[in-house]
C-alpha cells in the first residue's frame, strides 16, 4: 500500500473515531423503571438487591468511560500517524520547500534506500550530514523510505530531490536492494559509492525466499552501476575486494563506518545487569538471527565449552527474530538436537537492555561467515569484552589485531579459545582500547571531510590533506 493510500485510510479511521467520541462525550443516564411492589423482603434479599442495584447503576457509566478511553486512544494514534506521514512525506500535496533547489555552487547529496532509525548505516548518514553542514557544505539526505522515528526534517524523499547539476557530489550508500540504482547512470555529476556490502543470496536459500531474491537483485544492481561510479568508499578492505570481484576498476579508499560511541555511555538496564551478574559465565552474541551469522555454529561452540569447561555457563543471543522465521525454527531444532541448555533469546529489547548484556558479558563469540564490517565487534571493544571470532569476510579488518581469530570452526578449538579469552581478559582489553582510538568518531569524521573536500575541489585546487592518520583507513 503506498503512502497516499495509507494517509487516506488513517484519515477515514480518524473521522470514524472522532464521530464516535462525539456520541460518547455525554454519559447517558440509564432510565429507571418500577416492576411493582415486593413482598416478604428479608435482610439477605435486601442486601443482594442493593449490591445488584449499585452494580446496575455504575456499570453502564464504567463501560461508557472505558469505551470513550479506547476510542480516544485510537483517535490519537490515527492523528499521530497522519502527522508523521505529513512531516516525513513531503510529496503529499504541495512539496515542502527544499533550500537545495536554489543553492548555488557545489551541493553534497546523500542517497540511501531506507533511512532507518538506530541502525549503523542510518546513524552514519545522519552523522555525515551534521559534519558536512558544520564544515559549511550545502547538503541533504534523500531516501525512498524514512522511518517514522526519524526526526522530521532530517531527510527528504528521493522523489522530491531537486534536479542535479554537474558540480554536485552524490554519496550513494548501498547496503541492500535499492530502486535508486536505476537512476545513477543518468546523474550528470560525480557519484561516490559508499558500500556497506550486501549478503550473498545463497545464505538465505531454504530459509527466506524474499531475502534471497532481494540480495540477488541488490548484487545485480551493485554490478550494474560499476561504470557510473567515480570513486568507491567501502567500509572495509573486504568490501573493496568484493567490489573488485564485481568488476569495479575506479579508485577506492577504505574508510571504516562512522560510529556514535557516545551512545554507548548511556545507563544500562539495571534489572538485566542485576539478573545476570550472578557469577555465571555469560557468553554473548549480538546480531540479527540471520543465516549468514551462523548462529547455529555459535550454539555448537557454546555446547562444547559447556561440556568441556564450564557446565554452568549460559549463552545469550541478542538479536531480532520472529518465532515464525524458518531460521529461528532451525536454531531451536539445533538446540534440541544438541541437548544443550541455558541458551537465551531475549528477543526485541530496548537499547538500554542491549547495553546491559554487553556490561555483563564475559566473552563475545562470533561465528559469522559474512560481514561487511560487523559493528557488534566494536561495541564489544567499547565494553572491554574479549572477542573470539571466526576469521571470515571483514572480521579481521574490523578487529585489526584484537581478539582471538579462529581459522576453523572446530567447537573444541572454540571452547579452548573462549577459556583463554576470559582468562586473559585484561590483555585483550588493552588491544581493544587502541583499536577504539583508531575508530574514534572525530578521526573518521575528519577523514570523511577531507575526502569530500578533495572530491569537490574546483579547477584543480586541492585542499590541504587532513593530518589524521588512521590504521585501517586507506587514503
Amino acid at each position: 500500500m503506498d503512502t497516499q493510500e495509507n494517509l487516506e485510510r488513517d484519515l477515514a479511521y480518524l473521522g470514524g473515531n472522532v464521530a464516535r467520541l462525539n456520541e460518547l462525550w455525554n454519559i447517558e443516564d440509564r432510565p429507571i423503571t418500577s416492576g411493582g411492589s415486593i413482598f416478604g423482603k428479608i435482610a439477605v434479599f435486601i442486601k443482594r438487591c442493593i449490591r445488584k442495584a449499585v452494580y446496575w447503576l455504575i456499570r453502564p457509566y464504567w463501560d461508557q468511560q472505558v469505551e470513550f478511553n479506547q476510542v480516544l486512544c485510537a483517535a490519537m494514534g490515527d492523528a499521530f500517524r497522519i502527522q508523521s506521514a505529513l512531516a516525513n512525506q513531503p510529496q503529499l500535496g504541495a512539496p515542502l520547500y527544499d533550500p537545495l533547489a536554489d543553492a548555488e555552487g557545489t551541493r553534497v547529496i546523500q542517497l540511501v534506500s531506507t533511512l532507518n532509525f538506530g541502525d549503523a548505516v542510518g546513524n552514519e548518514v545522519i552523522a555525515f550530514k551534521r559534519i558536512l553542514r558544520k564544515a559549511g557544505f550545502t547538503t541533504e539526505i534523500y531516501a525512498n523510505e524514512i522511518a517514522k522515528k526519524i526526526k522530521p526534517g532530517t531527510a527528504r524523499l528521493y522523489r522530491d530531490m531537486p534536479e542535479l547539476r554537474p558540480e554536485d557530489l552524490v554519496i550513494y550508500h548501498m547496503a541492500s536492494e535499492c530502486p535508486i540504482s536505476k537512476d545513477i547512470g543518468k546523474f550528470p555529476c560525480r557519484v561516490i559509492l559508499r558500500y556497506h556490502n550486501i549478503t550473498p543470496p545463497e545464505f538465505f536459500h531454504g530459509f527466506d525466499a524474499n531475502a534471497e531474491k532481494a540480495t540477488t537483485n541488490g548484487l545485480k544492481q551493485v554490478k550494474s552501476i560499476r561504470n557510473d561510479i567515480y570513486r568507491c568508499l567501502p567500509v572495509s578492505d573486504f568490501n573493496r575486494r568484493d567490489l573488485e570481484r564485481l568488476g569495479y576498476t575506479c579508485p577506492m579508499e577504505v574508510m571504516p563506518i562512522l560510529l556514535q560511541m557516545d551512545d554507548y555511555a548511556q545507563m544500562p538496564d539495571p534489572e538485566v545487569v542485576e539478573k545476570y551478574s550472578d557469577g555465571v559465565t555469560n557468553i554473548l552474541f549480538v546480531g540479527r538471527m540471520a543465516p549468514n551469522k551462523k548462529v547455529e555454529d555459535v550454539i555448537s561452540c557454546f555446547a562444547a565449552y559447556k561440556e568441556r569447561v564450564d557446565r554452568k555457563a549460559r549463552l545469550i543471543l541478542v538479536g531480532s527474530f520472529q518465532e515464525t522465521d524458518q531460521y529461528y525454527k532451525f536454531l531451536q531444532k539445533h538446540i534440541r538436537t544438541l541437548g544443550v541448555e541455558d541458551v537465551i533469546f531475549p528477543g526485541h529489547i530496548s537499547f538500554a537492555e542491549i547495553l546491559a548484556y554487553y556490561t555483563v558479558a564475559d566473552v563475545f563469540l562470533c561465528m559469522s561467515e559474512h560481514e561487511g564490517f560487523c559493528v557488534p565487534l566494536v561495541e564489544s571493544m567499547y565494553f572491554k569484552v574479549p572477542i573470539v571470532a571466526y576469521d571470515s569476510s571483514a572480521i579481521a579488518d574490523t578487529l585489526h589485531g584484537c581478539g582471538i581469530l579462529l581459522e576453523d570452526k572446530s567447537p573444541a578449538a572454540a571452547a579452548q579459545a573462549i577459556s583463554q579469552a576470559i582468562r586473559d581478559r585484561e590483555r585483550y582489553a588493552g588491544l581493544e582500547a587502541a583499536r577504539l582510538h583508531e575508530l574514534d568518531r572525530e578521526r573518521i569524521g575528519g577523514v570523511f571531510l577531507d575526502f569530500v573536500r578533495r572530491m569537490t575541489a574546483v579547477d584543480g585546487e586541492t585542499p590541504r590533506e587532513n593530518d589524521l592518520t588512521i590504521q585501517g583507513v586507506s587514503k
